[in-house]
Formats: C-alpha cells, structure tokens, sequence
C-alpha cells in the first residue's frame, strides 16, 4: 500500500538526509496556505488589516515554541518534543536516556496544570481544535529518536494513533517506514536541497517550490528554531505573521494558508486516529 505523504518546509532550509530521529506526534496540527502563484501582489499594496484578519482566522502551528513569543506572533500550536541524548545501547544508558524522558514529560504536564487558562495538551485533532476556539495554545507532544526500536514500533505506533515522523531518517529507514506504514506520515524538520538559507522570502520560495512539486495539500511549516532554524523576518515564534502576509503578497488565499498553517496536518492526524486498535494488517 503506498501512502502521500507531507514535506514541511524547515526555516533552516535544510535537508538532513541522514538523521536518527523519528518524531511521534500524539496530537497536531499546522494552520493556513495555499496556491495561486500566477499574480503576486507587492508589500506596498497588500492592507495589513488583511495580513492580520487572516493570520488570526488560521490555526498556526509549528514544532517550536517559546510561549511567550507564540503570544505575540500570533501561534498557536506547537510540538514539545520529549528528548534525551543516548549514548550507547546499553541498560544503563537505556534507563538513563528513559528517566530523562519521563523527566522531560512531567515538565511539559506541569506547564499545562500551572498555566490552564493559556494552554493545553492536546491528543487528538478534536482536542486541538477545541483548545483553539477556547482561544488557549495547544501543545502537542512528540518523541524524538525512537527509531532503533525498530519495524515494530511502526504498527504499535499505528496502533495508539500516533504519527510517524520520517525526519532524521536514513533513506533506507525512510523508504522501510513508508513501506510499512498503514498511514500517511509526516516529515516535519526537512526541506527541499538547494535552497538559500536566508529571509521570509526565501522560505517562501521553498514553500513555492514544494507546492509546485506535489501540491499544497503535502506541505507545512517547522522552524526548529533552537537548532539551526531561524531566518530574518521568522527568528522566533513571535514572527510568524511574516510568514501569513508573505504567502499573502503571493496569490496564496485563506484555504490554502490555511491547509499550510495547519489544515494537512490535522487531515494526516485524523487519518492516524482512524488506525487506533486497527491490527487487520499487522
């Protein structure tokens, strides 16, 4: 069975071919994009009071977030990866690399109890949708580096509901994920190769070129701003309308912003919810 899948595009504009990371996303969503690249119009001419209707009508979602910052630009959404360096498969590493995780769990918990008027976690595309119309931030939560668990862990996955996120991958652990999902998966920290790494504009053009590639239906948005992510005009979540009013200035309309804020990634979600307890192909 072979399965579309989603390339978002990563402000880093970075294509890492050969990473070890395979993000489990429990809940998620992007917010707002689209296609309609024949008549730009210029910055001069394009009403801010539109820029910023539109980019608070979409569900803005990206994989990092500083809270505060998500406040100001205008985010909505957000992955918080749970992450702990190993360094050697061996069982004190195992419970090592195990407690740091849960650690880092706990945390994310605790903001969502301590600040329960402003956020929440959400498990489903149901939950982050609800979070939105009550106008709190919703957090989502992904695993990062679970690959050397091996084939298994893609039916198990499939099994609780849960995306599957091919960044960080070798290309033979990509094709053998994809080969073996029941489901669309997502390639949330990846962008297309040969592309500067520079402005809003830029990032754009990379959007442009995915779109051209293989629909706006299969493209997102992920800075990883605390890696190598960042450009002018996007240097932290509190800049993400630059991003609504370039698309905007480009033809891009409010479905299609829509579909790339957040729209595809919720359609690939509630394709995984549908796969919960489904063993008929394990």
């Amino acid at each position: 069975m072979t399965h579309q899948r989603i390339v978002w595009t990563d402000s880093a504009l970075e294509c890492r071919s050969y990473m070890k990371r395979l993000t489990l996303t429990i809940c998620t969503v992007l917010a707002a994009l689209a296609l309609s690249l024949a008549h730009g119009q210029s910055s001069s001419s394009l009403d801010e009071a539109r820029v910023v209707a539109v980019h608070q009508a979409v569900l803005a979602l990206d994989e990092h977030l500083d809270q505060p910052k998500m406040e100001r630009g205008g985010l909505d959404a957000a992955v918080f990866t749970v992450f702990a360096w190993q360094q050697a498969r061996t069982p004190e590493e195992d419970a090592k690399v195990v407690a740091i995780g849960r650690e880092k769990l706990a945390a994310i918990r605790r903001m969502a109890a301590w600040y329960p008027s402003k956020i929440g976690i959400a498990k489903s595309a149901d939950e982050l949708i609800a979070l939105n119309a009550a106008g709190r931030k919703a957090a989502v939560i992904g695993l990062l580096n679970a690959t050397q668990l091996g084939r298994a862990l893609v039916t198990r996955l499939h099994d609780l509901g849960v995306i599957i996120d091919v960044s960080q991958l070798s290309s033979a652990a990509f094709e053998q994920t994809v080969a073996r999902s029941r489901a669309p998966v997502v390639a949330s920290r990846s962008a297309v190769r040969a592309l500067p790494k520079a402005t809003v504009v830029d990032l754009v053009d990379t959007i442009d070129y995915v779109v051209k590639l293989v629909g706006v239906a299969h493209v997102g948005i992920s800075s990883d701003f605390e890696h190598a992510g960042g450009i002018v005009g996007y240097g932290n979540a509190s800049e993400a309308i630059n991003i609504t009013r370039e698309l905007l200035r480009r033809g891009y309309n409010d479905v299609e912003i829509g579909k790339v804020w957040s729209g595809n990634w919720i359609r690939v979600l509630r394709e995984v919810e549908k796969l919960r307890g489904d063993t008929s192909n394990d």
